[in-house]
């Protein structure tokens, strides 16, 4: 009888036992996750395949005001995550002989205006296509979350986006490129993208809790609440960010595992599909990386490694696979100032430590930092201000405490830590940016965790006051937009503002020149007639810049 009674409590207990099995290698990445997660109401995902072992785990809150636990089904927004899930719809067509990834967009998309017409399919998926990005015009608008934007308007906004024949031809990241290539799919099936993308892929590969949302009012169970951070406390987002349907992607991490066991080829369904996903890479001048569809590859310690963010207020994601040695980490989180990459690297080096090679170039900064004092070092040489003219953004070195900070503005700086007296080590809420002066000490490279190396280079900012701001103030009209901004100041200085937005406030870089905080706009260039402002620009960085005329 007792055991009987034994044998039913094993019995009943087994699947929470099996559901309990681990890896042996699970304690690592349970360590290195800890050393990342630094507030537990943060929701995190993290899905790792590696060889034979699986390891699916979440943490934090799916909804912090309900004190709701994170569960592995549920969904997260995944933004640019989605490029390659569009990607893969579109080489399923190629597949079936509906499309080549030659073919210009115009033999499918007749609507658009004719300086597009020459793109072909396989440009949108590798961002060389140089379409406008509709998005930075739609949010420099002020359209806020819930003001959806539908095909039909999308397609007038780009007809009054004017043409830029002044760009240079290469690589821009723009997620542009993947809602015209959804557009494609929709044409193609006679369905909307999200239905297929269910019916194709989805459900075909048992992927349950994964969506492609086409109405963001839309109340979805199981979908994890997106948050933004100030000073320690968490607010709902209600950033203006709204995109098309093939950009708002929801994925659970069990679905988002399944998803990468088809990549690796642990699956029949659609081999073919899957080979040509990987075999596609692009190279372009000026970039140390190839471009694949929706994807990036690069080395990481010796070894090829597939990539992609998704980044936006309210979301941070990261995949990265290593095909040839059977690893996959995914990264899924509802706090866009989550360390994704940095802890997927950190993982990615521990299980792969016996195969890595690790020298000056490509080693982990994380594993080989070694502290050292400013003893030695004149430290003055190394502050100023530095300006990235291509994406628009100014830097600070300063000096407090007998230490270096990097200032990315009043608010956010971080303590420098020297590796030698030619590069050194930040901590950017755990992000890594490494300094390297070695090529001119008027200019500083910057490289950074979730983005890419950029140049900077040295200027002295225009100081402005109250007085000289003067000329700037006034009422602008965007016949782009059809918007209307007011140029306006307070105590804090002086700021946009129109009647969808908050307070945008300027940054003065140089005479005429300002930046913002807000980074869906770049450059703001006021533009003078005789001395006398008339009108300024917004420039993007991929897109033409937005021009707007003084009236009042």
């Amino acid at each position: 009888m007792r055991y009987l009674l034994f044998l039913c409590i094993i019995l009943l207990h087994a699947p929470n036992i099996a559901a309990q099995k681990t890896s042996t290698w699970d304690r690592d990445v349970l360590q290195i996750i800890e050393s990342f997660q630094q507030d537990d109401r943060v929701a995190l995902q993290v899905g790792i395949l590696f060889k034979d072992d699986s390891f699916v785990r979440s943490f934090g809150k799916a909804n912090i005001a309900y004190d709701q636990a994170l569960e592995n089904h549920h969904s997260i927004l995944s933004t640019d995550i989605a490029n390659l899930f569009v990607s893969y719809a579109i080489l399923h067509m190629e597949q079936k002989d509906k499309l080549d990834l030659d073919d210009p967009i115009s033999k499918y998309l007749d609507q658009l205006p004719s300086y597009l017409n020459s793109i072909a399919i396989i440009d949108l998926l590798t961002h060389a296509h140089h379409a406008p990005n509709w998005m930075s015009y739609q949010w420099l608008a002020g359209w806020k979350y819930n003001d959806f934007r539908s095909q039909d308007q999308l397609i007038e906004q780009l007809h009054r986006i004017p043409h830029w024949p002044d760009r240079e031809d290469g690589f821009a990241y723009n997620s542009m490129g993947y809602i015209l290539a959804a557009m494609i799919v929709e044409k193609l099936s006679g369905q909307p993208f999200e239905v297929y993308v269910k019916q194709e892929i989805f459900d075909p590969l048992g992927m349950k809790n994964s969506y492609f949302q086409s109405n963001p009012d839309q109340v979805v169970v199981g979908q994890v609440s997106e948050y933004y951070q100030n000073n320690g406390h968490y607010f709902l987002d209600k950033y203006p960010y709204h995109q098309c349907t093939a950009n708002r992607l929801y994925l659970s991490i069990e679905d988002f595992v399944i998803w990468s066991k088809h990549l690796h080829g642990k699956t029949s369904i659609q081999e073919k599909t899957v080979q040509r996903l990987k075999a596609i890479k692009r190279n372009f001048p000026n970039i140390d990386y190839q471009i694949g569809p929706g994807s990036f590859w690069d080395e990481q310690g010796g070894l090829t490694r597939m990539m992609q963010n998704g980044l936006a207020y309210g979301n941070k994601a990261f995949s990265c696979y290593f095909f040839d040695q059977d690893l996959s980490i995914l990264v899924l989180s509802n706090s866009s100032q989550f360390p994704a990459r940095s802890m997927a690297t950190e993982i990615a080096y521990k299980l792969l430590q016996d195969v890595m090679v690790e020298n000056e170039s490509d080693a982990n900064p994380t594993q080989t930092l070694i502290p050292k004092t400013y003893a030695g070092i004149e430290l003055e040489k190394y502050t100023g201000h530095f300006w990235n003219a291509t994406n628009f953004q100014s830097r600070e070195i300063r000096i407090r405490n007998d230490s270096l900070y990097y200032f990315i503005n009043e608010q956010r700086f971080y303590p420098l830590i020297p590796l030698d007296e030619e590069r050194f080590f930040a901590l950017q809420g755990q992000n890594q940016i490494v300094f390297d002066f070695s090529a001119h000490r008027d200019s500083l490279i910057i490289s950074v965790d979730d983005a890419y190396s950029y140049l900077y280079s040295s200027y002295e900012p225009f100081q402005m006051d109250r007085e000289n701001n003067h000329p700037y103030l006034g009422l602008y009209y965007s016949a782009v937009l059809d918007a209307h901004y007011r140029v306006d100041q307070d105590d804090q200085g002086i700021f946009l503002k129109n009647n969808r937005s908050d307070k945008i406030y300027l940054q003065s870089i140089m005479q005429d020149q300002f930046l913002c905080d807000e980074w869906y706009i770049g450059l703001v260039q006021f533009i003078r007639d005789n001395q006398q402002v008339d009108g300024f620009e917004v420039h993007f960085g991929s897109s033409p810049p937005c021009s707007f005329e003084k009236v009042q």
